[in-house]
């Protein structure tokens, strides 16, 4: 890495050189050198600063929105097919949970509930005679 970077300062400073000499020569001489492929190359760099300011961000700009799009569609599919799946699993704890508690219910009631309902039966037993004697009056 360091050689990369060595090489390069070495390269940059003969180029900054090479640079200075030839505007030292056209200063001295009054001659431009290149002159005749000189606005060929301003309207290149012209092109070329345009294309990196302007098109190449809207270019960005419109990749990246694409992206997110799809990004978000793809987001919004991933979690219905998770709402599905926890909804299937759901539905199936259900089912299960039903079975077992009707496989509980399908035979006689306990010995508790039969005391209780035959509690209420005597309590309305009792209760009758009194409201029939109102019904009476």
């Amino acid at each position: 890495m360091v050689l990369f970077f060595t090489c390069t300062l070495l390269i940059s400073l003969f180029a900054m050189a090479a640079l200075l000499l030839a505007k030292r020569y056209e200063l001295s001489t009054g001659r431009v050198i290149f002159a005749s492929m000189r606005p060929g190359m301003n309207s290149f760099f012209h092109r070329l600063s345009v294309w990196s300011q302007k098109i190449l961000p809207a270019l960005a700009r419109g990749y990246i929105e694409r992206g997110a799009k799809i990004a978000l569609t793809r987001l919004q599919l991933g979690l219905a097919h998770i709402i599905v799946v926890l909804e299937r699993t759901l539905e199936n704890v259900l089912s299960a949970v039903r079975e077992r508690t009707e496989e509980l219910h399908a035979g006689e009631p306990s010995a508790f509930l039969r005391e209780v309902a035959d509690h209420k039966k005597n309590l309305l037993k009792k209760s009758r005679p009194r409201d029939t004697v109102r019904e009476e009056e």
